[in-house]
């Protein structure tokens, strides 16, 4: 059972499931320095140090690529996530939020499932038609026909917006965002290699 599931295509063939969501993104801490003992450095040195921006699981190169995800996807603790962490002009509902799933695998228990059509990815993202046409564990069918993929660290909106925009669900993507939630969308965009299937929006 998923802790939330967002139903992105009406007969889904492909499971995105989310975990560890982000929940802070591009945060700006300034460390306690002695300025008595500490080095001289420049402001540069200084920023450089001090924006802690979260990043996603990257792919890992195994061997046998068949047993393992594109992404390097683990399979950490199930996170229980609240909507209220939606920026304000970008909600549950406007995502068509369901509350269960059943799924066989005990691995993709929890997080937070996003319902998607396989052709719909792989046409959008040179990134997911990798992870879907290759040897990979994405590449897999489960039991119940379906692919699943597992991501981690993702701004659970951000994402929401970006399979949207694949998937030409144009009334559900807000016509306007801030720019902290544009910084998350371009992230995903550049990670997916989707930049052709987005560039409408982007514009805009």
């Amino acid at each position: 059972m998923a802790d939330k599931v967002y139903k992105i295509a009406p007969n889904p063939d492909a499971i995105i499931v989310l975990k560890n969501p982000l929940l802070e993104f591009a945060v700006w801490e300034k460390p306690a320095v002695d300025t008595a003992a500490a080095p001289q450095t420049s402001d540069d040195d200084n920023a450089a140090q001090s924006l802690d921006v979260a990043q996603p699981t990257k792919p890992t190169a195994v061997e046998n690529p068949a047993a393992r995800s594109l992404f390097g996807a683990g399979t950490s603790a199930d996170n229980t996530t609240d909507s209220s962490q939606l920026p304000t002009n970008v909600t549950a509902t406007n995502c068509h939020v369901n509350d269960t799933e059943d799924t066989a695998d005990a691995v993709l228990v929890g997080g937070i499932h996003y319902h998607c059509s396989a052709a719909h990815l792989k046409l959008a993202s040179k990134t997911f038609e990798k992870a879907l046409s290759g040897e990979w564990a994405e590449s897999v069918r489960k039991d119940n026909g379906r692919h699943y993929i597992i991501v981690e660290d993702w701004d659970e909106a951000a994402l929401c917006i970006l399979l949207n925009i694949i998937h030409l669900r144009n009334d559900q993507v807000p016509s306007e965002i801030d720019l902290e939630m544009l910084a998350k969308i371009a992230t995903l965009i550049d990670y997916y290699q989707s930049r052709k299937a987005t560039i409408m929006w982007t514009d805009k």
